[in-house]
């Protein structure tokens, strides 16, 4: 949960940096009465997005291991 929520603040944190978030788009749900907009996706680009992961698998997923690890107590 803790690695799931500190991507989707990256990706809010990204997307607040651009014009996106101000517009009521069904790119980020606003089609759906009721829905909270929601960011989706990464917008920082994939050179970016591989250096993300990538720093994700040279720590050797740890923030992910220790997370799911947590979640299954």
């Amino acid at each position: 949960m803790e690695a799931r929520d500190a991507w989707v603040r990256t990706c809010r944190e990204i997307a607040d940096m651009t014009l996106f978030p101000k517009a009521e788009s069904w790119i980020f749900g606003a089609n759906i009465p009721g829905k909270k907009n929601a960011v989706m996706f990464y917008m920082a680009g994939i050179g970016n997005y591989r250096n993300a992961i990538n720093a994700v698998k040279e720590e050797g997923y740890t923030s992910l291991i220790r997370n799911r690890t947590a979640e299954k107590v």
